[in-house]
């Protein structure tokens, strides 16, 4: 598009600048061949005709807009001084006073513009008209819809056409550029309304991620009330929620970064998924996309690939959060990749504030040491957010949800002493948490599985007794 433009514009200039030479009266063979307007009025049809030739043959091959003409021009303002030299004729008619020239050089550019116009609204009806019945019975269909505007709904109603490029071309080449802007594809600003149909396309898997989003966007305080226990984590979370909401329309990018310190099954992973659900519905973040990864994800096997894969990882996670799990392994003894990528990643967080959020997560202790060890860290987490070890009650609870979320029940005798298994797992140096909760869990449902299927009167039955507990404490009695 831009080559084409350019041939346009300077075609036109350069015929242009040859009647404006024609027009000196300095060059004295020049004035003998224009004795009268007459023939200025038949060059400048000549130019107004080629110039509109031109463009009309290119505006159909490259599927150009008016707008594109304007958005280039902005792009590239030189080409607005060198249209100054035809614009210069016409002053120089009026220095020597010849009307009759300013008169014939405005009325050739409204011809061209008038020209331009005429051509545009014949491509549009026939675009239009081309659809057929499937494009018009679609334009009838939202036309008659008294509380939707089809051309006036593209980001609330669009998702089942983004597959469909002939639905698409019905839009406005500025609806295609607010939708893509609306869902973050990218690429598009400088090509041409079938160039931007295709992008959408070809990005449709992004998009229907996006729109999903806002469709299943829920209340994050709602689900964090849900969550077992961690209640300084909740008060936390609440508080960075509401001076989002309170600074909204402050200008200044806020520091989103933090630490997640807890031990293992703590919750540290859901909570994450949470706080990308607070920054997308506060405005702070365009997604709620929680990229997950670790030491693997971030460092190369050989040199010089660290650097890049970090940089690539936080490309991924830009405009949602980063969750590096066990990020304290990063800064392991005698190994240079894990500096590597923490010197990468430190200078993203800075260079990039405020257009995504980066959690470190991992064991207090090993996280407060690589973080003290690293005074970039220090200064660029905004927050440190401590998991507690869940009680004995709380795996209970946690125990419980999973347990009907697989359609079991539980005796009360057998929940007593599964009551005894959690506490002396908590005390365990392998304790996990609701990892722990979770394995335990498994194991009796496949013991329970095992006992009901040999017998033929307790085959449907999904109740976890306290013969069953008995027989998981005697198969894991040394852990």
């Amino acid at each position: 598009m831009k080559n084409t433009i350019k041939f346009i514009l300077l075609t036109t200039i350069i015929i242009t600048c040859s009647v404006f030479l024609c027009s000196c009266d300095s060059v004295d063979d020049m004035d003998l061949f224009w004795e009268t307007y007459q023939t200025w009025i038949i060059v400048s049809l000549i130019v107004v005709s080629i110039a509109s030739t031109i463009y009309i043959i290119v505006m159909i091959i490259e599927d150009l807009e008016i707008s594109d003409i304007f958005d280039f021009l902005e792009e590239n303002i030189w080409l607005l001084a060198v249209l100054l030299i035809p614009s210069a004729g016409g002053v120089w008619a009026i220095i020597k006073s010849n009307w009759i020239y300013v008169v014939i050089i405005i009325a050739a550019v409204i011809l061209f513009l008038l020209i331009v116009a005429i051509a545009h609204l014949i491509k549009y009806i026939v675009e239009n008209i081309s659809f057929g019945g499937s494009g018009y019975e679609s334009i009838q269909k939202y036309s008659k819809n008294d509380d939707k505007d089809y051309f006036d709904n593209l980001t609330e109603d669009f998702s089942d056409y983004i597959d469909n490029f002939d639905m698409l071309m019905l839009f406005t080449k500025d609806q295609l550029k607010e939708y893509c802007k609306n869902n973050n594809i990218s690429g598009y600003s400088k090509s041409t309304k079938a160039e931007i149909a295709s992008i959408i396309i070809s990005s449709k898997n992004e998009i229907e991620k996006v729109q999903t989003a806002k469709k299943d966007k829920t209340n994050s305080l709602e689900e964090l009330d849900k969550l077992v226990g961690l209640e300084s984590v909740k008060t936390q979370l609440k508080r960075i929620r509401a001076i989002l909401l309170k600074n909204e329309k402050v200008e200044e990018k806020p520091n989103l970064h933090m630490c997640f310190l807890g031990n293992p099954g703590t919750g540290k992973t859901v909570v994450a998924r949470l706080l990308a659900n607070i920054f997308y519905e506060t405005g702070v973040l365009p997604t709620n996309k929680l990229i997950e990864t670790d030491r693997s994800g971030l460092c190369g096997q050989y040199l010089g690939q660290t650097t890049p894969l970090t940089h690539n990882k936080v490309k991924e996670a830009m405009g949602g959060v980063l969750f590096i799990d066990e990020a304290y392994t990063l800064d392991a003894k005698g190994e240079d990749y894990g500096k590597e990528a923490i010197a990468a990643l430190l200078k993203d967080m800075e260079d990039y504030k405020g257009k995504f959020c980066v959690i470190l997560a991992g064991y207090k202790n090993e996280m407060e040491k690589m973080i003290s060890l690293n005074p970039g860290f220090d200064s660029r987490i905004n927050r440190k957010i401590i998991f507690p070890d869940y009680t004995i009650d709380e795996q209970m609870q946690i125990f419980d949800i999973m347990l009907s979320k697989n359609k079991y029940e539980i005796s009360e005798n057998a929940k007593a002493k599964l009551m005894e298994i959690f506490e002396k797992k908590s005390k365990s140096k392998h304790f996990a948490n609701a990892r722990t909760v979770r394995n335990i869990l498994d194991n009796l449902i496949e013991i329970q599985a095992v006992r009901t299927m040999d017998d033929i009167k307790n085959e449907n039955e999904r109740i976890i007794k306290i013969n069953d507990v008995i027989q998981y404490i005697q198969e894991n009695e040394d852990n």
